[in-house]
């Protein structure tokens, strides 16, 4: 098995890099990246890893890319979010590259292509938990292309299962509240927090249904994959806090125009298809990410929202 990943040294591509390097089942994996909000040290050293700097966006560079790994699976796990105005970068980056990506698949005969879709493709919903029926209202230019790349992905001849992923508390994650109120926290600085609620997904369950997903499923169309339970933004500040035993220093905010007040995810239908249920408690996974944090600090941290 060869399996490509496009995004493949950032959060949740490293740790699926790993996870494939351990499977007796895979012969080699093909990372592409721009480390733009990544970085190449969070690839572990095998001889069985091909890296490969570039964009999804340049068609050329992914055949050449596409031609050495000759991938049976790939993982599309590349996206520009970091700056919330530059739209004509979310559109070359998050949409051509989505294209490309499909049409070079198609070209190869790739047998099938996993797409990572953000949970903000929903937008405001009108009630939650969220379903996979319910309507795609994307709000901002990260959202807004990611939407547009799935519908691609989707309608090209290339088996195509689109994962809508709540928010994995995966290793390093430089992306949310956690990271942030970590930092804010320590140093003392004054912390913004709102009534927001999202869904929290601990990353050894989120990787257990990824690998049925690539292995053993024949099954194609878009899967939200959460936990189905809300917590708020208010709950992670609170145990930062108590992890860092300090009684912290925060603003409560309104939910930002930017922003949305919930996003719960009804996982039912990928529990089904793929026999999956989520294991970890919510504060076991927040408690294992802050100690992750002790040992190993906080990175640069990015936002797709302008404050």
């Amino acid at each position: 098995m060869r399996v490509l990943i496009t995004g493949g040294a950032g959060t949740l591509g490293a740790e699926l890099v790993t996870h494939l390097l351990d499977d007796e089942r895979v012969d080699s994996v093909y990372v592409i990246d721009t480390f733009a909000t990544s970085s190449p040290d969070r690839l572990p050293d095998d001889d069985r890893l091909w890296v490969h700097e570039g964009s999804v966006a340049n068609r050329t560079f992914l055949e050449e890319v596409f031609a050495e790994a000759n991938p049976s699976i790939v993982v599309h796990s590349a996206a520009t979010y970091a700056n919330p105005d530059d739209w004509e970068d979310d559109v070359h980056s998050n949409v051509m590259g989505a294209v490309n990506l499909a049409r070079v698949a198609e070209e190869q005969a790739v047998e099938r292509l996993v797409n990572f879709q953000t949970v903000l493709c929903y937008g405001r919903p009108d009630s939650t938990p969220i379903r996979e029926e319910d309507p795609l209202r994307p709000l901002g230019s990260y959202a807004i292309t990611k939407v547009a790349a799935e519908e691609f992905l989707l309608q090209s001849r290339v088996p195509v299962i689109s994962l809508r992923i709540g928010s994995v508390l995966s290793k390093g994650l430089a992306i949310g509240p956690l990271p942030n109120f970590y930092r804010q926290v320590r140093s003392g600085e004054v912390s913004r927090i709102s009534e927001a609620v999202r869904d929290f997904l601990d990353p050894d369950d989120f990787f257990a249904l990824l690998m049925k997903v690539l292995f053993t499923s024949g099954e194609t169309g878009v899967f939200n994959v959460s936990t189905g339970q809300g917590h708020s933004i208010k709950e992670i500040y609170a145990l930062v806090c108590e992890h860092l035993g300090v009684a912290g220093n925060a603003e409560v905010v309104p939910v930002n125009d930017d922003d949305v007040a919930a996003v719960v995810l009804d996982s039912t239908k990928a529990q089904k298809a793929f026999d999956w249920e989520p294991q970890t408690p919510f504060t076991t996974s927040i408690s294992k990410l802050l100690q992750w944090y002790d040992v190993y600090g906080v990175g640069t941290t990015y936002s797709h929202h302008r404050s």
